[in-house]
């Protein structure tokens, strides 16, 4: 059987696999797996028997589903032109006009780093269940994301609410638990959300 492990493509992934395999030779069956980071899944699926979502990314499942249904069967996708070329680099300038205050882009920096078990400044939390902590493109990923939610609210500046808001969707896949996080039953949410907890805003 060759199976496909959607996933964040972490430590965690790792013993899933093994612990498939071993189970598998176990009964004697004969188990191909391959692991591939959830946002990669389109166009590999053909080439296996089934497709499994790792837990860590269960939250992507109805995503997936719609990829299998379009790439898989004869369902057909009808498309709407929501923006020309040229409103999507109106709107991007816009975007990086918008003003973040010194004190909120520390905040959002802090919130990186607090997610990095190796640091001094690392959060308690992260040093005990975090593997690996998110790395530049996650500042990026928080920043810009929160200038379009202030916009989306009618709003020309940055809050330290906007970057909390945008913590989860832009480190959920970004930072790896470790073994003790996995076998105490801790997702990155919980992680995300102590180190929110626990991050002075000053």
């Amino acid at each position: 059987m060759r199976v496909l492990l959607a996933c964040g493509a972490g430590l965690s992934t790792s013993i899933l696999m093994k612990k498939m395999e071993k189970y598998c030779d176990g009964i004697g069956e004969e188990l191909k797996i391959d692991a591939v980071p959830v946002n990669n899944v389109e166009g590999y699926q053909n080439d296996y028997d089934c497709v499994l979502i790792g837990p860590q990314v269960s939250y992507r499942l109805d995503e997936l589903k719609e990829i299998m249904d379009l790439t898989l069967t004869n369902k057909s996708l009808e498309l709407t032109n929501v923006l020309k070329g040229n409103e999507i680099v109106e709107l991007t300038d816009i975007i990086k006009e918008i003003k973040i205050a010194e004190l909120v882009k520390e905040y959002a920096l802090k919130l990186i780093l607090a997610t990095h078990p190796e640091l001094e400044n690392g959060a308690d939390i992260a040093k005990r269940y975090v593997e690996a902590g998110a790395g530049p493109r996650a500042a990026q990923g928080i920043i810009a994301g929160a200038k379009v939610r202030a916009v989306m609210e009618g709003r020309l500046n940055v809050s330290f609410e906007d970057i909390k808001e945008l913590a989860y969707p832009v480190l959920r896949h970004r930072i790896i638990l470790n073994f003790d996080a996995i076998t105490e039953g801790l997702n990155e949410e919980a992680i995300i959300s102590k180190i929110l907890e626990d991050l002075k805003v000053v």
